[in-house]
């Protein structure tokens, strides 16, 4: 049987490409981590990485790009400023005893500026979507961190080729309007493979595999 081409980041993670295992969403978490940190050095070629919404109008995938992510957003960003499965109480000293912000754990926080955050929440894996405690604690949480001057927004990182995860970034959109946004896993792989973010031993040839249908879903690819 012939293999199938790779088209997305999902043939990436779900091993379908013969000699690509598949990994946990914690390792591509850990991955994306280090990518961040990788291009707040200043010899890192300047890239951005752009910020998506779900088009509700061109279902069942469209994304339009209405911001981006910098090289300057993470400049000297260190492993001991990123908070990987923290709860904001724990470290905004303000919403310490919040039971609100200590009920959910991003997979990822990023500090943006003296008083900002980025709430990551990486999914990789095509069954495991939001729970139902995420879906109302996250927009509860940017409201509260925004009501008290701190810059912050809801980024879901995931593959255009997931359609549960497209279908739960529309309602989340609906919700959050531009606290919410969408970083595409295909975007991040042709930033890394335009950045030599080698990390993961794969060329860049076969990373730039993996974005090759994103350029007719996604507007302003």
């Amino acid at each position: 049987m012939t293999e199938r081409r790779p088209e997305n980041a999902t043939y990436l993670f779900d091993g379908r490409t013969s000699g690509v295992l598949p990994k946990s969403e914690s390792f591509w978490t850990t991955v994306f981590a280090l990518f961040l940190i990788h291009l707040g050095r200043p010899s890192t070629k300047h890239v951005d990485i752009g910020i998506w919404s779900p088009d509700g109008d061109k279902k069942p995938f469209h994304y339009r790009r209405f911001s981006k992510l910098v090289n300057s957003d993470f400049f000297n960003l260190t492993a001991n400023e990123l908070q990987v499965e923290r709860r904001p109480g724990s470290i905004l000293p303000a919403f310490l005893n919040d039971k609100v912000l200590n009920g959910t754990a991003p997979d990822l926080l990023v500090p943006i500026s003296s008083r900002g955050w980025l709430l990551i929440e990486n999914k990789t894996c095509e069954h495991q979507v939001a729970t139902n405690s995420q879906k109302l604690n996250y927009p509860e949480i940017i409201t509260r961190l925004r009501k008290n001057a701190c810059t912050s927004r809801y980024l879901l990182l995931m593959s255009h080729g997931a359609t549960k995860h497209f279908n739960q970034a529309c309602e989340l959109h609906n919700e959050l309007k531009d606290a919410f946004g969408i970083l595409l896993w295909e975007d991040v792989l042709r930033r890394m493979a335009e950045t030599d973010f080698d990390i993961l031993g794969i060329s860049k040839q076969e990373l730039n595999s993996y974005t090759l249908s994103a350029s007719s879903e996604c507007e302003d690819w």
